[in-house]
């Protein structure tokens, strides 16, 4: 039997890249909005943007091409302030009472965001030991 090598021969860095990745499709598929009578999933709210900076370091790995860090640690920072925003967007007023519908799937790729964030600082940090 042949056994994968693809993910045995990925540093921890380019493992988390995927592992973010992978997170932030689920979420497109759970809700983003979630008030009872009101729910939309992730590709209602356009949630797929925020899948495009993380797709530097997913089509770099996948290529073998080199990372550029300055990039990487730009997108990954940009698209947590961007994820954060998206959710700060969601707040409503009814009944005079302020409250953020964000649904999971919404927190999901927040989390996923913050990922690849993680994945790219790790990857700044250690190319600047080598």
């Amino acid at each position: 039997m042949q056994e994968n090598n693809f993910i045995k021969n990925k540093t921890l860095e380019e493992k988390i890249y995927l592992v973010g990745f992978a997170l932030g499709i689920i979420s497109l598929f759970l809700p983003w909005v979630n008030m009872g009578f009101i729910s939309a999933n992730g590709f209602q709210q356009a949630g797929y943007l925020l899948l495009i900076p993380m797709l530097y370091p997913i089509i770099t790995l996948f290529s073998n091409k080199k990372r550029n860090n300055i990039i990487n640690i730009i997108l990954g920072i940009l698209n947590i302030i961007f994820s954060i925003g998206f959710m700060m967007s969601k707040n409503v007023t009814i009944f005079g009472q302020s409250i953020n519908p964000s649904g999971a799937g919404l927190y999901i790729m927040i989390v996923a965001t913050i990922v690849i964030g993680v994945g790219c600082f790790l990857e700044f940090k250690n190319s600047k030991k080598a």
